[in-house]
């Protein structure tokens, strides 16, 4: 049976939680992750943290291990360089589409330009 879904690009995100710190992920499937941070399914660090806000989605890649890459150079990122970077997408980010949640504390939306390649932090 052929799936009749498009495949997706990989892209990298990040959510605060409601501690104030960072969590930074992969999906190809950006609206089905966040209803499972929501749920309390997807990652065991933001289960207790919950509740999450979406505050940015960098990038692109067409393979899982191209935004593994990006996902580590993230993790690796002082909470300044990550503040920073959150920033730096906010500037390149359109309006936001179904699932993308402007991001009040930047006072603007965060998501990335369909098939946008950020690979330099």
């Amino acid at each position: 049976m052929t799936s009749t879904r498009k495949a997706a690009g990989w892209s990298v995100y990040v959510l605060e939680c409601a501690d104030g710190s960072y969590y930074t992920g992969i999906t190809n499937d950006l609206p089905r992750r966040l209803e499972a941070h929501g749920a309390g399914t997807a990652s065991k660090y933001t289960r207790g943290r919950r509740p999450v806000r979406l505050v940015c989605e960098i990038g692109s890649w067409p393979t899982r291990g191209a935004a593994l890459k990006h996902e580590a150079r993230m993790k690796g990122m002082t909470r300044l360089q990550k503040q920073a970077r959150i920033r730096e997408a906010g500037e390149e980010a359109y309006a936001p589409g179904p699932g993308v949640r402007p991001c009040l504390r930047l006072k603007h939306s965060h998501s990335a330009a369909s098939g946008s390649n950020l690979n330099s932090c």
